[in-house]
């Protein structure tokens, strides 16, 4: 009944605000405006790499995927499809 009755009052906050500042009236409440790209980059990099740090196994499966993906793409379908040209032998066969 309680959670009820706050997650109402916050709704109504919500609905009354009429901008960002509004909002930020509670004291327990942290918004920012969004920083820009350069600072939303480097954030998910460093989180990234932390994952990839915790779970190595996993950043371990991902790198053999991407190598056997990147192997098959460049052997398979370029050469198959003419679409990157071998070197010629010195010797020709004619």
């Amino acid at each position: 009944m309680k959670i009820q009755q706050i997650g109402r009052r916050k709704l109504r906050m919500i609905n009354n605000s009429q901008n960002l500042i509004d909002l930020k009236v509670p004291p327990s409440n942290k918004l920012e405006k969004l920083a820009g790209l350069n600072s939303m980059l480097k954030n998910y990099l460093k989180s990234a790499l932390r994952f990839l740090k915790q779970n190595k196994v996993f950043a371990g499966i991902n790198g053999l995927g991407l190598s056997t993906n990147y192997y098959f793409f460049n052997q398979v379908i370029f050469r198959n499809f003419g679409l990157i040209k071998t070197k010629r032998s010195l010797n020709p066969k004619q």
